[in-house]
């Protein structure tokens, strides 16, 4: 009596152990049936006493592992021990719970009776080992785009230095070849060549995110119907344009020919996955609460805040992408046609990626394509422009005995402005780097009506060099030049101790005007151009 009074107390210890163990415990028979499951498998997975009378093991297991553990369930009932396993069942509710464990068999005269099962609920573990590979996959996209934003902007800030060189001494090439018909018509050449060249820099800096903004208050349905005509153009015969406008939407400050650039773009862009079958693109915008997780399925560098946002929304027929190409139509030259296709869908990124927004894609193998544009709604400042007044050139109202200061570290771009200041009547001091221009400055300070000043240089950019200069003269007129537009130049520089500001490449006549403007003796305050 003794003896079965311990085997039965043991036994209900054992019982109360499983029962009040944190961990799933199960039993099932050899043709999948429950025999056995602990409180705290009942309670994770949801499914009664009753449930489990109507439901086989292999019911509860998710669709992805069936497979594999139908192969563990035939290896354990061989009389294998599988120490470790991973596996996923769906709760009652629906749920996908990740479990991990081990298994084995209890036999009797050399039969498997039962599978026995202990596992423990890693749900939680895995939603955060797949939240820091999300957080790692969008760490690297950002740093791709930023990485490849930085090398595009630098491109094309060195590429405006060289094409203000060709078109500068192409356009004194001009002037002094009127006369040879042959020689002009050469130059001419040159200068339509160079001048592709500057778009496809502005392309660049569009990408980088750097590129030109002048900002005005329109709702982006407003601004589509404007360029309705223009976006039917580039639309072939065999494929229909349909719009959807929200007519409803709020103004929001926008870029008009920056946004409708990306537009036409990605438009060019679903044109050629149509190619010559019949096809339809159709143009939509509406309204959005975009939260957080929303951008970790778009292309963005620097996250934008959730919120409320615009969107524009291109969809086409077309033969859509795969998902490994799909990470990468963003690219700079990127194509899965041929070699040196252009910046379409870069430029449009970098454009969006400029008013604060991101990219959204979604597309599949022969299903066609769907591109989102989203732009923030909220309130920003008016757009502020610069007067681009045209000034005739009257000679007797100029002081041009006065020299102008050069301060560029480009050779080239130094010697071509002096030669518009001489064709003025302006005399000019060079300097090669910013030290140089200081020191010429103090010197000449009291006989000087202008510095041109360079943006970008190596040493001493200028930034340091302006401050320094307005130190010595706070009231010294300074024309800042730059292969970079004036957001990306001036972005965190008081603007109000800068006259005026030009993006490289310019003309001679924008050059002088500028110059005129700037030394009139009514217009010597600093913010004469802002």
């Amino acid at each position: 009596m003794k003896s079965n009074s311990k085997q039965s107390l043991s036994h209900q210890d054992l019982i109360d152990f499983l029962e009040h163990a944190n961990d799933l415990v199960q039993s099932v028979s050899p043709d999948g049936h429950f025999l056995y499951v602990n409180k705290a498998w009942k309670e994770t997975l949801g499914y009664t006493d009753e449930d489990l009378k109507n439901i086989t093991f292999f019911d509860i297991i998710a669709k992805e592992c069936h497979e594999k553990c139908n192969l563990i369930f035939q290896e354990v009932l061989s009389g294998k021990e599988v120490e470790q396993v991973e596996t996923v069942f769906r709760a009652k509710d629906g749920r996908l719970v990740y479990l991990e464990g081990s298994c084995n068999c209890r036999f009797k005269d050399g039969r498997p009776i039962s599978t026995r099962g202990i596992f423990r609920d890693i749900t939680e573990k895995k939603r955060i080992e797949e939240e820091k590979i999300r957080l790692q996959k969008r760490l690297e996209r950002a740093q791709l785009f930023e990485s490849l934003g930085i090398m595009a902007g630098g491109i094309a800030h060195d590429y405006n230095n060289i094409l203000m060189g060709i078109l500068g001494f192409t356009e004194l090439l001009k002037m002094k070849a009127s006369s040879t018909e042959d020689v002009l018509r050469l130059a001419q050449k040159v200068e339509s060549s160079a001048l592709r060249a500057a778009e496809l820099t502005k392309q660049m800096l569009a990408f980088s995110g750097a590129g030109n903004i002048s900002l005005v208050s329109k709702d982006l349905s407003s601004l589509i119907e404007g360029v309705a005509s223009q976006l039917k153009a580039i639309i072939p015969t065999n494929i229909r344009l349909s719009f959807e406008l929200d007519k409803s939407l709020p103004e929001i400050n926008i870029d008009e020919s920056q946004i409708v650039q990306a537009l036409i773009n990605t438009i060019k862009n679903s044109v050629e996955a149509i190619g010559t079958n019949k096809g339809e693109i159709k143009i939509r915008t509406g309204r959005i609460t975009i939260h957080e997780t929303f951008f970790d399925d778009t292309f963005v560098v620097n996250y934008p805040s959730p919120g409320e946002y615009e969107f524009i929304q291109i969809t086409d027929t077309g033969h859509g992408i795969n998902e490994k190409d799909a990470q990468k139509v963003f690219e700079p030259f990127y194509t899965t046609k041929f070699q040196g296709r252009g910046l379409g869908l870069s430029a449009a990124l970098g454009i969006v990626r400029g008013h604060g927004g991101t990219i959204r894609l979604s597309s599949s193998k022969n299903k066609g394509t769907t591109l989102a544009m989203y732009f923030p709604i909220k309130k920003l400042a008016k757009a502020k422009f610069s007067r681009n007044q045209s000034i005739s050139i009257e000679e007797s109202k100029y002081d041009f005995k006065s020299p102008v200061l050069l301060i560029d570290d480009e050779a080239m771009i130094r010697q071509l402005l002096s030669l518009y200041l001489k064709d003025m009547g302006l005399n000019s001091i060079e300097a090669e780097d910013g030290l140089t221009g200081i020191e010429l400055f103090k010197r000449f300070h009291k006989s000087l009506k202008l510095v041109v000043l360079d943006w970008l240089m190596p040493g001493l950019d200028g930034a340091k060099v302006l401050d320094e200069i307005k130190k010595i003269d706070k009231n010294i007129p300074v024309l800042v030049i730059s292969g970079y537009d004036k957001s990306k130049t001036l972005k965190e520089f008081p603007r109000d101790i800068i006259s005026d500001f030009l993006q490289k490449p310019f003309s001679s006549v924008t050059f002088k005007e500028k110059v005129l403007s700037l030394i009139r003796p009514s217009i010597l305050t600093a913010s004469a151009a802002f």
